[in-house]
């Protein structure tokens, strides 16, 4: 377990925990800058559920959504699964998966989260990273590593809810 000041973000202490290889768990707090950090490197392909998360995580001078390009959707994973002459270059990096709390609750792109599960033997290390997952959450994987990080935040994230005439 990691904690960061206020002022403290993931690449600030990225030194201070190990991706093996296998999947890894990595729970991080919001706004530790986990999307940021991991897109910025390029032994790793970040996949995402939103557009916006790929939009702000764009490499410079990359395609927009192009995984080969190093930050796309989940859908484009598939690209990787055909690109069968390809394979080789993968053993050497980290797939990480953002908001992969995705995989287990959005049962309505299973299809997807298939493909998702079915490209992790092609690479070295795989990073299963959210704020709200846990280790038990996947029966299915051998989970050898996982990583909490915390930061202090000058807020409180509350949920309310608010009924109106109507609803």
């Amino acid at each position: 377990e990691i904690m960061l000041n206020g002022d403290q973000y993931l690449s600030d202490v990225a030194d201070k925990f190990k991706v093996l290889n296998g999947v890894n768990l990595l729970i991080c707090d919001c706004g530790v800058g986990k999307s940021w950090y991991w897109s910025k490197r390029t032994d790793v392909i970040m996949v995402a559920p939103l557009l916006s998360i790929v939009k702000q995580n764009t490499r410079k001078g990359a395609e927009f959504n192009n995984i080969h390009d190093g930050v796309s959707t989940y859908h484009q994973i598939e690209k990787i699964l055909n690109d069968t002459d390809n394979h080789d270059k993968y053993k050497n990096m980290i797939l990480v998966i953002d908001e992969a709390h995705g995989l287990y609750l959005d049962s309505y792109r299973d299809n997807v989260n298939q493909l998702v599960h079915k490209c992790f033997g092609l690479f070295k290390s795989v990073v299963l990273m959210s704020g709200t997952i846990r280790r038990e959450y996947f029966c299915n994987l051998d989970v050898i590593n996982t990583v909490r990080v915390r930061k202090v935040q000058p807020f409180e994230k509350v949920l309310t809810r608010i009924q109106c005439e109507g609803d």
